[in-house]
């Protein structure tokens, strides 16, 4: 359950960024 709360988060995180980019 927490690995799949990370990768949420990772991928959240990486949208954002391209998103900002």
């Amino acid at each position: 359950k927490s690995n799949s709360n990370k990768g949420a988060h990772k991928i959240k995180v990486i949208a954002i960024r391209g998103h900002t980019k």
